[in-house]
């Protein structure tokens, strides 16, 4: 352990043992400090934030929250990997008190697009936790949230074929639905009172806004229906009562085991209560939850997603430590493919073993036609569920056979992919469908074919004029084709339209052209433009938080190609 001993002192010029990192920062900022290639930080010595706590750290990476507003030094402790030397490393930085930029553009646009969403949800209300809070202690009615995006095609597909449903209105009859727009700039208050992961979520609360739980299944009638009967039951066992029982259980405690023996509860509904929290645990990404429950248990409905949650850790483990789990990682997508043959995203799963292992992926190619007939003879999809199922596994064979580098597959798949997303679409709420449309574009951009994928995207524009989801999906086709240029017109346009996150969404790609055409100082500009339109609270997982680490990303790519 000689090598501890060497150096622990500063040694000027050193700063560049850590990535780049910004020097002036948001308050409430999480900031993400990494050491440069061939070296770790050290926990053999204090890491200190300065002004701000360590909110996460491991050898590869550790993340400071800077909430006091001025000037601070963080010192953290560099080592090599070939256990040379130590230093600890001074980093500046200036912590910003600034309110963020007027709201007006973020807001201005939100109203444009009304109309149509009016049609797709007309039995949704929209309003602020508060008000909807209000209106369901007074109604004494179960609140349903359904929290989406114009540009989402899940989205998109809910809206023109589940919630148009019979079954999906029988269903929900009783409850208060909330539209959330997860653009909009209220969508922020959501995610503070329910927060959420993704696009489309769909959480159910009770009249006291307790949640009860999430659908996080596939976009199905018969599945939705199922899942909201089961839900009803458990109006008066929100997650917060169900959570501190069931680890109870699990830690053993001999005062549940006498509760439980009092009120008669058996393994089964045990068992029952412990899948129920593990699936929350699931969609919510609460790691540590999920390792409690998933320990030395089988839940056989879960299985499929407790394998893709230790794929997830394994990769999480090996960007820390920067180790190759690839064995471990094969073997999981091995036994992820055997659950999930008869289930959902089989070829979604081969495509990802694919990019780790093409021999092991290339055992898997005689079992497509058999995937497709299963998914051709379900019989318990309506027509446009099935449709979209097929459309979506075609997508992931086009991604395998594009690895593979065999176009001849490619173009064939591409064309059957387009082929159903084209039936689907007779079932659709909409004269032109929004959600196979997509699927149609994103299958003809995976086949190279351009020419149709803008025919395409002009009659989407053609047809959703007041919008900026197809102006900007054209400047992302154009982008890919590196005609950038053309994708900063389009971008343009598509800002006339644009309101709270999408404009976000449009500028962080406005960077991205801007530093393909190696314009880093131009790209900084819009960088810096749009964190000034950013207000952080304290919060670690927040969408706001995201947005910022995308945006230093794109920071850290600018100044390498100012360097170079």
């Amino acid at each position: 352990m000689t090598w501890l001993l060497l150096s622990f002192a500063f040694a000027a010029g050193t700063k560049s043992l850590v990535q780049f990192y910004p020097n002036e920062v948001l308050r409430n900022e999480i900031v993400t400090f990494r050491p440069i290639e061939g070296h770790h930080f050290s926990f053999e010595a204090p890491q200190k934030c300065g002004s701000g706590s360590v909110n996460e750290k491991n050898p590869r990476e550790i993340k400071c929250q800077f909430v006091k507003s001025g000037e601070t030094v963080a010192t953290l402790n560099v080592c090599d990997d070939k256990k040379t030397f130590c230093r600890p490393i001074d980093l500046k930085l200036s912590v910003s008190d600034k309110q963020a930029a007027s709201e007006a553009p973020l807001k201005k646009n939100e109203h444009i697009n009304q109309s149509l969403k009016k049609t797709l949800i007309p039995d949704f209300v929209i309003g602020t936790p508060s008000e909807v809070s209000a209106h369901a202690n007074t109604a004494h009615q179960p609140v349903f949230l359904m929290i989406s995006t114009d540009w989402c095609p899940p989205c998109n597909e809910s809206k023109e074929y589940l919630l148009p449903s019979e079954s999906f209105k029988t269903a929900t009859k009783d409850w208060y639905k909330v539209y959330v727009d997860g653009d909009s700039l209220g969508a922020g208050d959501w995610d503070k009172a329910v927060p959420y992961k993704y696009f489309p979520s769909f959480v159910l609360l009770n009249s006291h806004m307790e949640e009860i739980g999430r659908f996080n299944g596939e976009l199905r009638q018969s599945e939705f229906a199922e899942w909201a009967a089961d839900q009803s039951q458990y109006m008066n066992d929100p997650i917060s009562a169900l959570k501190p029982r069931v680890l109870e259980r699990v830690d053993g405690q001999l005062l549940r085991k006498f509760k439980d023996f009092v009120s008669r509860i058996s393994v089964e509904e045990q068992q029952k209560q412990e899948a129920r929290l593990l699936a929350w645990a699931l969609d919510q990404e609460d790691r540590g939850l999920v390792q409690t429950l998933a320990a030395d248990r089988d839940f056989p409905k879960l299985r499929a997603q407790i394998l893709q949650f230790k794929i997830n850790e394994l990769d999480r483990i090996a960007t820390e430590q920067r180790k190759d789990f690839k064995t471990e990682k094969i073997k999981l997508y091995q036994d992820l493919l055997k659950e999930s043959f008869q289930g959902d995203h089989w070829s979604a799963y081969l495509e990802s073993l694919c990019e780790i292992d093409v021999m092991s992926c290339k055992a898997y190619l005689p079992q497509i036609p058999d995937r497709l007939t299963f998914l051709n003879k379900d019989t318990k999809l309506l027509p446009a569920e099935r449709e979209s199922r097929l459309g979506d596994e075609y997508y992931s064979i086009i991604e395998i056979f594009n690895a593979l580098d065999e176009k001849v597959s490619v173009k064939d798949f591409a064309k059957q992919c387009v082929d159903h997303f084209e039936i689907m679409q007779k079932n659709s709420a909409l004269k032109l469908s929004r959600a196979s449309s997509q699927g149609m574009i994103a299958c003809l951009e995976l086949a190279g074919d351009f020419p149709r994928e803008e025919n395409d995207l002009k009659a989407l524009i053609e047809a959703y004029p007041n919008e900026p989801t197809f102006l900007w999906r054209m400047a992302r086709m154009r982008k890919k084709q590196k005609k950038f240029d053309d994708a900063l017109a389009w971008i343009d346009k598509a800002e006339t339209l644009a309101y709270g996150y999408n404009w976000f969404s449009l500028q962080q790609l406005k960077a991205e052209v801007l530093l393909s055409l190696k314009k880093p100082a131009e790209a900084n500009k819009v960088i810096d433009t749009t964190l000034a339109q950013i207000q952080l609270d304290p919060g670690s997982e927040t969408r706001n938080q995201r947005l910022v680490a995308r945006l230093r990303g794109l920071q850290s790519s600018s100044r390498q190609l100012s360097e170079n």
